[in-house]
């Protein structure tokens, strides 16, 4: 590497191109070639204070310069923002007073800081910072700090960081370590219903009870999920590891998403749901991962796995990079210990084998058929609900309905009533009555748009 000779150093130190990364190295070359005087040292830190107005507000506030300035920084993954911002919030006013408070962009303009209301809760928020610096003054001490949050211009992490002088730099450390365990302590994400960036879910109000399966499927899905939670001391007694894959796959609207929302009513604990936009690169399969173990006992749904565990064989390019770290996160050298991966798929031919063919990662693969005739009258008796329905010959229409999932005899019987309301007919009460005529062009339509994707 070439070392700069002292002309170019003394050329650097007094133009106007200084640069607050290059100060440390300056004052290293300066102290190699002997060339440590006072008066130029001086000179370089006015040019550095004058060039950036961030640097100089800081070192005014915490009475020192720029060399002796120390900086305690945390860098954290984005879905921790909220979690750390009211943390910071707290354990900061709880001992300091606020002075200040500003943010300096990237270019070092000066902008108002953020403040955002946080959700702990689905229906619960706190107001706290999520972009600025607090410039904080010791209730008792009188000692000074500057904390600074930003969890919103950076790509995948934010961070925490605390800038003090040399004298406070234990106060600093014991700020940032008090916020650190407050967070972990108190983590309002734990036993949630969040998506991939740690935001709450409203679910869908759906029980396992509720849904028109199979008794035997909703048995094998209940015990390697809400059963295993319920008795995980007795699964450790029994050195039953608590760690599982469940595979579901089947045709578009036989009940795998609607299973996965009656699993997350009834878990009391942490449930991520992550879908195929949430995962762009490699790094974001291992901070899913990261966060369930973190929230463990956990269960991680992945809806449409079809579009994120690729074939590799295929050559997909990114994504084989992606179902690399899906494959290596589902068993590889960190411990899965209470955590669940539940994944619904309608193609499982397109997935990866190493996913779809090997215990560890998924141990049970259920399959969802289309309903059978017993399973068709259920739901066709269940969606028409309170509409009268003595005109309609049912077992006609279970016949009729053959072939069909679940979801398209729920928009049959959407569209059934529908046509009974626009032809007037129903009673006094403005409750449908259905007739088969309406049925059979509602049918027709169905079909009609079956059709469509052939």
């Amino acid at each position: 590497m070439r070392i700069e000779t002292i002309g170019e150093i003394k050329h650097r130190l007094f133009n106007d191109h200084i640069s607050d990364s290059s100060i440390v190295r300056d004052v290293q070359r300066m102290e190699e070639f002997n060339f440590y005087d006072s008066t130029k040292l001086n000179t370089l830190i006015r040019h550095a204070e004058s060039a950036s107005p961030r640097l100089s507000l800081f070192n005014e506030f915490l009475s020192c310069n720029v060399l002796s300035q120390v900086i305690n920084t945390k860098t954290l993954p984005k879905y921790k923002g909220g979690i750390f911002a009211v943390s910071s919030d707290h354990i900061i006013k709880e001992s300091f007073d606020i002075e200040h408070k500003m943010w300096f962009n990237y270019h070092d303009t000066l902008q108002p800081a953020q403040m955002e209301e946080v959700r702990v809760d689905v229906d619960e928020a706190k107001n706290a910072l999520i972009q600025g610096y607090y410039f904080l003054k010791h209730k008792d001490t009188g000692k000074k700090l500057i904390f600074g949050i930003d969890f919103i211009d950076g790509w995948m992490t934010g961070y925490l960081a605390i800038y003090t002088n040399e004298s406070n730099v234990k106060l600093g450390s014991e700020l940032m370590n008090d916020i650190l365990k407050w967070s972990v302590k108190n983590n309002f994400l734990k036993n949630k219903k969040i998506d991939a960036n740690g935001r709450f879910l409203n679910v869908d109000k759906i029980t396992m009870d509720e849904i028109i399966l199979k008794d035997e499927l909703k048995r094998r899905i209940t015990s390697g999920t809400i059963d295993m939670f319920k008795n995980m001391d007795i699964y450790k007694k029994n050195n039953i590891s608590l760690k599982r894959g469940i595979l579901m796959e089947g045709e578009p609207g036989t009940g795998k998403t609607l299973t996965a929302k009656a699993l997350c009513n009834q878990i009391d604990s942490t449930f991520i749901w992550i879908t195929a936009d949430d995962i762009k690169y490699p790094e974001h399969v291992s901070q899913i991962y990261d966060m369930a173990r973190e929230l463990a006992p956990t269960i991680v749904l992945f809806e449409d796995i079809d579009y994120i565990g690729k074939d590799r064989e295929r050559g997909e390019g990114s994504f084989d990079k992606i179902t690399g770290e899906l494959l290596n996160q589902l068993d590889g050298i960190q411990s899965n210990d209470g955590i669940i991966t539940l994944a619904s798929s309608n193609y499982p031919k397109a997935l990866d084998k190493a996913l779809r063919n090997r215990p560890g990662r998924f141990d049970i693969r259920i399959r969802f058929e289309l309903p059978d005739a017993n399973l068709r009258g259920k739901m066709l008796t269940k969606f028409f609900g309170n509409a009268n329905i003595q005109s309609l010959d049912m077992n006609h229409a279970i016949e009729k309905t053959k072939g069909y999932t679940g979801a398209y005899i729920k928009e049959l019987v959407v569209a059934t009533k529908m046509l009974s309301i626009t032809n007037s007919s129903i009673n006094n009460d403005g409750i449908a009555i259905i007739r088969k005529e309406h049925f059979d062009e509602a049918l027709q339509e169905i079909e009609n748009s079956r059709k469509l994707d052939e």
